[in-house]
């Protein structure tokens, strides 16, 4: 599957092309389901965290009983994909990357079945970049982590194959790694049939993490 780039959508709009699970610019309306340590953590979309159009989503962990390890994670639950091809894609931006212990980007594709999960895990103040294996475990990859600047917007992409339950490549900073064959994390049972993505951060002390996300695709589409 090292081909594995799809048509390019010319006949209706991208958002209703059936390659695209979720095509989120920040405009609407957040319905993103928010867990997490509770209290007074935001996530909601704002100007001020925009990359390209009006809003971005603004994602900010408590600031009443602040402490390490705090974190905000906020889901999409949607349809299986038809080709088995996953593409799960974003920009995001540190607004104090020294505050921030990590920023996650997680799939989960349930078969009816079981659960699978896909995770890429960057942590600014190692720095390092990580991928979950088939035992739950994070595992350093070869991407050059890189010294987080603040405000920076930068790329992050995760792409699996549903149908083997593999991975096949992750990019971040516009370095790619390959990783098919690579198995994905069996989580358990599961009677649902769904794909689900989830963005989350940890703060790295007692003071909020707060990171900004846009341009959010999960797909068919990789992109040239």
């Amino acid at each position: 599957m090292r081909d594995f780039l799809p048509g390019f959508n010319v006949s209706s709009d991208m958002i209703f092309a059936k390659s695209v699970l979720l095509l989120d610019d920040c405009l609407g309306t957040f319905n993103w389901i928010a867990t997490g340590t509770g209290g007074d953590d935001v996530h909601e979309y704002a100007t001020g965290s925009a990359f390209m159009t009006a809003k971005g989503m603004h994602l900010k962990t408590r600031a009443t009983g602040a402490a390490a390890d705090d974190n905000l994670f906020v889901s999409r639950f949607m349809g299986w994909p038809a080709s088995g091809l996953v593409v799960w894609r974003l920009r995001f931006a540190l607004v104090d990357s020294t505050k921030v212990s990590a920023v996650q980007l997680n799939l989960f594709l349930r078969d009816g079945f079981q659960t699978f999960q896909a995770q890429v895990l960057y942590a600014p103040n190692t720095p390092q970049i990580y991928y979950l294996d088939d035992t739950g475990a994070p595992v350093a990859m070869g991407l050059l982590p890189w010294n987080p600047l603040n405000s920076q917007w930068v790329g992050m992409e995760l792409v699996v194959d549903a149908s083997a339950m593999q991975y096949l490549q992750v990019m971040a900073n516009g370095i790619g790694q390959d990783l098919e064959g690579k198995a994905l994390y069996n989580v358990g049972a599961s009677a649902y049939r769904a794909c689900d993505v989830q963005i989350g951060i940890v703060a790295i002390g007692a003071s909020p993490a707060e990171v900004n996300f846009s341009e959010i695709y999960v797909g068919e589409f990789l992109g040239a």
